[in-house]
């Protein structure tokens, strides 16, 4: 059955590694993963239904909640970003105004891949990891997919049913609609991810070499630092090669309202990422009337439309990335027709106060089914 929400409260845990899968291309030692596994982690919940909790990194983990009222009995469902997880709850005990939950052995697991690893991983660790998915799919009640690419993929790469794969988009708060604040003396191509392989930032800056050539007066951000310290080298080292050491800006990590303020403040956003779940850039971006230029892979052609809401172009074709920039440029009235197309696309398909609903069915769902299964649970 459903949920009984006025006597019982759902539990969401977000498990994110529980599978040391690093030790395949990091060397961490064991040592390092046990005492990783011991840390604690406590929230308090102040109503009769709390909220996700999320805890990094791997079980065992003690998990201690104060209850408003104690008492109160709880269901666990765990919603992990490992398929199969093998750390669930065992035991659920009132102790005085606490409730102690410690995560031992076995309970539905709902799992989010949010990219899959192994289609950014080397050919040998991936094959590896794709394994991984396809042994663990068995033991997972369900895959709960963030869009339309990580649902095709886990179907037909790793091999999940059909009837245990659901979709609930990435999806944003719709913010007011803000008036731009972009120069036009002056516009500004803006990417906004990590300095990493997955995010792809060395294409950004090989159209902003070709976007230069023809509007010199055009400014280049990028924000977002990275630990994947390479990549910062490769890409300021190329800034420099196509002597755009004037023109292109490279800012650390903001506050969300500081990516929100120069989302406005920008023209253009460019997504050219290698792959991802369902990125929220481009939602945000949207969401505040920007058009979208980015590649065509898993997630980020989840949130795009061609031609519609913005660009889609062939991975690492910056020379196509470069024209559809100029294009856009170069036209304001369509810079406005895709930004406005893009806040209705947000609103109707990836709006987080109508995928809350959908995400508590799917908990619901699970339940039902599990209980079905095992009637002890």
């Amino acid at each position: 059955m459903p949920l009984n929400r006025a006597s019982k409260s759902c539990l969401a845990i977000l498990l994110l590694s529980i599978l040391p899968l690093n030790l395949l291309s990091t060397g961490a030692s064991a040592a390092q993963e046990t005492q990783q596994s011991k840390r604690i982690f406590t929230g308090t919940i102040r109503t009769n239904r709390p909220p996700i909790f999320a805890a990094q990194p791997a079980a065992p983990v003690h998990l201690s909640f104060s209850i408003i009222p104690a008492g109160t009995p709880v269901e666990v469902v765990i919603h992990d970003q490992i398929s199969g997880a093998t750390i669930v709850p065992d035991q659920v005990q009132a102790d005085g105004p606490s409730l102690q939950v410690i995560l031992d052995l076995w309970e539905p697991v709902i799992y989010t891949p949010n990219a899959y690893a192994f289609l950014g991983a080397s050919r040998f660790n991936g094959k590896i990891y794709q394994l991984v998915e396809r042994v663990l799919r068995h033991t997972t009640a369900c895959l709960l997919a963030v869009g339309e690419s990580e649902r095709t993929r886990s179907i037909n790469d790793v091999g999940f049913p059909e009837s245990k794969v659901a979709v609930v988009n990435n999806a944003v708060s719709l913010p007011a609609e803000r008036d731009t604040d972009e120069d036009l003396t002056e516009p500004m191509v803006l990417m906004v991810g990590r300095l990493c392989y997955q995010k792809n930032p060395e294409m950004f800056v090989r159209a902003a070499g070709r976007v230069h050539r023809r509007h010199p007066e055009c400014r280049f951000e990028l924000i977002g630092g990275g630990y994947q310290e390479h990549h910062g080298r490769t890409v300021r080292g190329l800034i420099d090669e196509l002597d755009l050491q004037d023109r292109f800006e490279i800012h650390d990590w903001m506050t969300p309202q500081g990516v929100a303020d120069r989302i406005t403040q920008a023209t253009i956003m460019v997504v050219p990422s290698r792959y991802d779940g369902l990125p929220f850039i481009p939602l945000e971006a949207m969401a505040l009337g920007k058009p979208v230029v980015g590649t065509r892979v898993d997630g980020v052609q989840d949130v795009i439309v061609d031609g519609e809401t913005g660009f889609l172009v062939d991975l690492d074709d910056d020379e196509a990335m470069a024209g559809k920039i100029l294009r856009l440029l170069d036209d304001p009235e369509l810079r406005e027709r895709m930004g406005q197309a893009g806040r209705k696309r947000v609103e109707e398909h990836f709006n987080i106060a109508k995928n809350i609903r959908k995400i508590e069915a799917v908990y619901d769902d699970v339940y039902e089914h599990w209980n079905e299964r095992s009637p002890s649970v």
